[in-house]
């Protein structure tokens, strides 16, 4: 008799557990709905980004939630990744989420967030959440994730409810399509020899030569990087300072514009200029530059001797670096 009053409480209170395991909808246009799967846009960032730098962020998704079941007086908390284990995770990616303006990395499934959803124990608890979905770059991004990632599930405090379609789910879709890309460069004809006329225009206005050298990058992955835009920053390491860079002949110098802007000296990693590509077909893209020659003195000997004069530009030390491509 005691071995079965014994099994008739452990079922009793096995039943009771699991009848009233907390249930959480999301309310959508007066529909209660369980699952909500958004797609990230592909993203394709550079191998030189930093880790720890957020690549995507979703909308900032309002939700009304309402809870019922409760087998206690409890809070509704966020589970990141239900039923996901770790190895299952998209490599050098991390999830997080922005909730009440606190930035939340998440973990392993086994850990929890709590929501301000509180609900009374066999009573109906309703409450709101406004929540961002977020993805830092952690590492190598390889392989994505094929399907739907369950970023959180609502649930109680006890844990997951594992009756299917009983609790609100959000899931990103798409994430096989987050990657890495790199662009190389080539700087032609800057450091080159001009032609400069010496008449009154020289001295009063300066003259400008037109395409005397270019700039083309190559963007790889082909595949995912073609008939994209590359964003770049340029910068010199010259260390001459000021707004002109110099050439073989004593007060003549010069600057060099680039798609309606004037590059000079003062632009360093710190302050760079930014230039956009478009890339073609084949993932490649080019930029010319033009030259603006300045007389910064007009008594230098050479300046009276010929009518014409041949000038080398020296080397301006121009560098770029990947920002971002779109």
């Amino acid at each position: 008799m005691r071995y079965l009053s014994f099994t008739v409480l452990f079922c009793s209170l096995f039943i009771s557990k699991f009848s009233f395991a907390l249930a959480c909808y999301a309310v959508v246009n007066n529909s209660d709905i369980a699952t909500e799967t958004v797609r990230v846009d592909d993203v394709i960032i550079p191998e030189s980004a930093e880790n720890g730098s957020i690549i995507w962020r979703s909308e900032i998704y309002n939700r009304k939630v309402k809870c019922n079941q409760a087998g206690v007086d409890e809070y509704a908390y966020f589970y990141p990744f239900p039923n996901i284990t770790p190895e299952e995770l998209p490599e050098g990616m991390t999830f997080g989420l922005v909730y009440n303006e606190i930035y939340y990395d998440l973990e392993s499934s086994g850990s929890k967030i709590k929501t301000d959803i509180y609900v009374k124990k066999g009573e109906e608890g309703n409450g709101n959440i406004n929540v961002q979905v977020y993805i830092k770059k952690n590492g190598t991004i390889s392989g994505g994730y094929n399907g739907d990632l369950p970023i959180y599930q609502l649930d109680g405090v006890g844990g997951l409810n594992g009756t299917p379609g009983s609790n609100y789910k959000f899931n990103l879709s798409n994430l096989s399509n987050i990657a890495t890309g790199n662009c190389s460069y080539t700087l032609n004809g800057i450091q080159s020899t001009t032609t400069v006329n010496v008449n009154d225009n020289l001295i009063s206005n300066g003259q400008t030569i037109n395409s005397v050298g270019s700039v083309s990058v190559t963007c790889t992955p082909l595949g995912r990087l073609k008939n994209r835009t590359a964003n770049m920053h340029l910068y010199t390491t010259n260390t001459s300072g000021g707004d002109f860079f110099s050439t073989d002949k004593d007060g003549l110098s010069y600057q060099l514009i680039m798609d309606g802007n004037t590059i000079t000296p003062s632009l360093t990693l710190s302050s760079p200029l930014p230039v956009s590509f478009t890339l073609d077909n084949n993932a490649k893209g080019s930029l010319t530059f033009d030259q603006k020659i300045f007389l910064l003195s007009a008594d230098k000997d050479w300046l009276y001797q010929n009518s014409e004069i041949t000038a080398v530009s020296k080397n301006p030390d121009l560098k770029m670096k990947m920002d971002s491509f779109k």
